[in-house]
């Protein structure tokens, strides 16, 4: 299994640049930069491609409503030139919330859309694909395309088109079972989990908390995931609860209504130790490709925080 962590959540654009540098030399395997509605992520990947040589770069995701297919293709196609052939475009239909309300598009035919973009794509990131101009002929490979996958429907239509599949919010025992249905010599499963690492065990718990409350307030598909996956009846209630208190501003409340149970498989945090073992626990799953650690400084000073994330990884 390979490991990765995922920059982007609550860091400036030279703050993940400088982060990625050090996460390579800590030995970390991948760096996904995802988006939403902030920084703009192909840019910052374009920054890190030119200063990093050995890890992975991909998107995090990107959504499929605000740039065409073929803006994403010149995307994907110039930083794998600028990475050296170490891109994959991770893509995702994202939700009405940041469609709708900050791009001011409809959001509507996630499916026909994502399916639409995957055909377009492919063809257009072909190795030695001479229909296009000189960008897309000079591709030395197929560059990997990626769903970011959250309903059955989407898994499905992934398998289909895709090259692989990144899930994000997904309860642990999910992805257990989803990891002896889905991988095969061309796809490939990753995970992205909320993490966070401090020295102080209670500090770690209050981060994570906090952004899986944030997470399963603001999109509604994550709610529902949870709410269809939790392992008890009392914790869909509980989530009912967290989405109610933080949408009427009661965050606080709503972070700590998140069930442990719930937080444990959604979620890793606590000291170094506490990580470690963890991250064991997905490395025993089968048919796991790649476990990426979704970045939240547990201390005060985000260096500080980035080398305890460094007794994470390999060291190579």
């Amino acid at each position: 299994m390979k490991t990765a962590v995922s920059l982007g959540h609550g860091l400036a654009p030279s703050e993940v640049v400088a982060a990625s540098l050090k996460l390579e030399r800590f030995g970390c395997d991948f760096i996904w930069v995802s988006e939403s509605v902030g920084f703009d992520s192909l840019p910052i990947l374009g920054a890190i491609a030119q200063q990093t040589k050995r890890a992975g770069l991909g998107t995090g995701v990107v959504n499929v409503y605000s740039r065409s297919a073929m803006q994403l293709a010149m995307a994907a196609a110039t930083l794998d030139q600028l990475s050296s052939g170490r891109f994959v475009l991770g893509i995702g239909a994202s939700s009405a919330e940041v469609v709708e309300r900050w791009h001011g598009l409809d959001f509507e035919g996630e499916l026909n859309r994502m399916a639409s973009y995957a055909d377009s794509l492919k063809a257009k990131l072909r190795k030695g694909n001479t229909s296009l101009p000189s960008l897309f002929s000079s591709i030395g490979h197929d560059i990997p395309v990626y769903f970011a996958g959250v309903g059955d429907r989407m898994l499905k239509l992934a398998k289909q088109k895709a090259d692989g599949i990144l899930f994000f919010m997904r309860p642990f025992h999910d992805v257990k079972a989803r990891c002896r249905q889905l991988p095969s010599a061309s796809f490939r499963v990753c995970a992205n989990v909320v993490t966070c690492v401090s020295a102080d065990r209670e500090a770690a718990e209050t981060r994570v908390r906090k952004t899986v409350a944030f997470y399963i307030s603001n999109g509604r598909a994550y709610s529902r995931l949870i709410e269809r996956l939790a392992l008890q009846e009392e914790n869909q209630d509980a989530i009912a609860a967290v989405r109610h208190d933080w949408l009427k501003g009661r965050r606080e409340d709503a972070a700590r209504r998140v069930p442990r149970e719930l937080l444990g498989e959604v979620a890793i945090f606590g000291t170094p130790t506490d990580c470690r073992r963890a991250i064991e626990r997905y490395s025993r799953v089968a048919g796991l490709h790649m476990l990426g650690l979704q970045f939240n400084a547990g201390e005060s000073n985000i260096g500080e925080s980035l080398n305890l994330y460094s007794t994470l990884f390999d060291n190579k």
